[in-house]
Formats: C-alpha cells, structure tokens, sequence
C-alpha cells in the first residue's frame, strides 16, 4: 500500500492550492460585481432620464401647442369683436391672457427640455430641435391668421418624438 501522509502533508498538497484558488476567485469577484453592478445601475439611471426627458417633451410640447391653439382662437375671436363694435368682457380678456401665460410657460419649459435632449440624445435629434426652432422662429411676429395650424406643429411633435424613441430602443 502507499505511504502514510501526515496532516501536514495532506493540507499542503490538497488543501492549501484549493484555498489559494478559492481566495483569488472571490478576490476577483469582489472587485468586478461591484463594477458591473455600478455600470449596470448607472445605464439603467440614465436610461429612466431619457425615459423621462421624452415624456417631458411630449407633455410641454402637447400642452404648448393647446395654449397656442386656446389664444389664437381667442384672439381671432377679440378681432371679430372689435369689427362688429362689441368689446370684449373683462373675463375673456383674462381668460385670453391666461392661456398667453401658460403658452409662455410651456414654450419655456420645452426650450428647457430641447437643451437638455441634445445632451442626452445628441447630434441626431438636435438636428431636427434645431429644423423646428427654425421653422418656428418665421413666425414670431406673424399676425393670428398667417400663422401655422395646429397640425403642422403636431407633425413636428410627432417628428421629434420619434426620432427620440428609436433612440430609447
């Protein structure tokens, strides 16, 4: 039969190279799980960010577009009064400028969002931002009737929601 091993021997030759391999492995483990777990958590992060920021988008641009739509029916109506000699109550005339604050107040906010999508989303829908503020800018003094119907903003809308979502695929 073979030779007797003492403990010694027995730990060195089988226990010690186990416990080595052990030892490294969950050395090795502990650094990089935490690694990917932080990478893991911080694309996940800014993947809810970009979530967010397009639904911001959606909601300030709908909601722009359906205070200007508000104050430009209110302004077309003023004109028809005044033509016919009727002057306007003093409720429409605040009602007209409430819906001119918070067109004001969601065109700010979505110029906020626009800055931000460029950041987070880059060259590509910049791009198009950038294509709608252009287009949007030859009307800042047109009169009420010359300006755009509410469908041509609704394609932009469209337009640029788009091009953000295929990005969030």
């Amino acid at each position: 039969m073979g030779e007797k091993m003492t403990f010694r021997q027995i730990f060195l030759s089988k226990w010690v190279p186990a416990l080595i391999t052990a030892g490294i492995g969950g050395l090795v483990v502990a650094l990089l799980v935490p690694m990917f777990q932080t990478d893991y958590a911080e694309k996940a992060a800014l993947k809810k960010r970009k979530i967010e920021l397009w639904e911001s988008i959606g909601n300030n641009f709908t909601n722009y577009m359906t205070f200007r739509s508000s104050l430009n029916t209110a302004a077309l109506s003023e004109r028809e009064m005044v033509k016919e000699k009727k002057f306007p109550s003093k409720e429409f005339l605040e009602r007209k400028e409430s819906y001119r604050r918070e067109r004001d107040r969601y065109a700010n906010d979505l110029r906020r969002d626009f800055l931000l999508a460029g950041y987070y989303f880059g060259s590509e829908i910049q791009k198009e931002i950038n294509a709608f503020l252009n287009w949007h800018r030859q009307y800042r003094i047109a009169t009420v009737d010359k300006l755009p119907p509410d469908e041509e903003y609704a394609k932009w809308r469209d337009k640029i929601m788009l091009v953000i979502r295929s990005q969030l695929q």
